[in-house]
């Protein structure tokens, strides 16, 4: 875990002084793809400071992902999302 220290420009939502762990897919995104705005380069250097500049920043890494071919895990974990097959079969004894 990095330690970093907070100075004024943190507060700010400037870049930090050290670099994060999950800024290594923004320096293979910047090699990787071509013809990004002086926008999107300086958002993927520095980071998003608004809101605004947040889901951009989601919309490139969601288009690094495509190109790598990462897809997300699909986990049936939360227990939120059933078949109609499963809903049935769980629900087959409740008398009703």
């Amino acid at each position: 875990m990095l330690i970093k220290t907070l100075t004024k420009s943190n507060l700010l939502g400037r870049k930090m002084t050290e670099k994060s762990p999950h800024t290594s897919w923004r320096q293979e995104y910047l090699e990787m793809k071509a013809g990004l705005s002086k926008s999107q380069i300086r958002l993927l250097k520095e980071g998003p400071t608004q809101l605004a500049q947040a889901w951009l920043l989601q919309a490139m890494h969601n288009d690094y992902n495509k190109m790598k071919g990462i897809t997300p895990k699909k986990s049936r974990e939360s227990g939120y999302q059933t078949t109609m097959k499963e809903w049935f079969a769980s629900n087959k004894d409740q008398g009703v």
